[in-house]
């Protein structure tokens, strides 16, 4: 069964502050130097960009999702599907994507008995989040979660 991906748009008024356009997470793997993220120039020839849609609902569809912390499940049960989710949203033209993070904040760790893994998990949901970006070979920036 194929699914659509839902994107999301915003339109951009105005360049982020030189401070900001600097603050694009970067994997620690990535072979690209972080002070090389895309222009917002580039990005934003129109000033509108797109942002990949709903990680959850897209790992829902994918047979993933039901647990409480879905997103933190999945990082660890599934990270394969978490990187063909951002691939599949950059393949549809999102030049945003987003952190597999909703569920990894340490409050909700904590609560689950999970806090030690706060850093792990966070940090491969940044890592994947890169490789898809670099796999894709496209200008693409990624946005953490919260």
């Amino acid at each position: 069964m194929r699914h659509t991906l839902a994107l999301k748009q915003i339109n951009v008024t105005a360049s982020p502050p030189a401070a900001q356009a600097g603050a694009v997470t970067r994997s620690a793997h990535s072979p690209r130097d972080p002070s090389m993220s895309p222009a917002p120039e580039v990005l934003l020839p129109h000033g509108v960009i797109i942002l990949d849609g709903g990680m959850g609902q897209e790992l829902r569809h994918r047979g993933l999702g039901e647990h409480p912390l879905w997103s933190a499940q999945a990082l660890v049960a599934a990270p394969d599907k978490v990187m063909a989710v951002h691939l599949d949203f950059i393949a549809a033209g999102a030049r945003i994507i987003t952190t597999n993070s909703y569920s990894t904040g340490r409050p909700r760790l904590e609560a689950a008995g999970l806090g030690a893994r706060f850093q792990e998990l966070n940090r491969l949901a940044g890592e994947l989040a890169g490789w898809a970006r670099d796999e894709s070979g496209a200008e693409v920036m990624i946005a953490g979660c919260l």
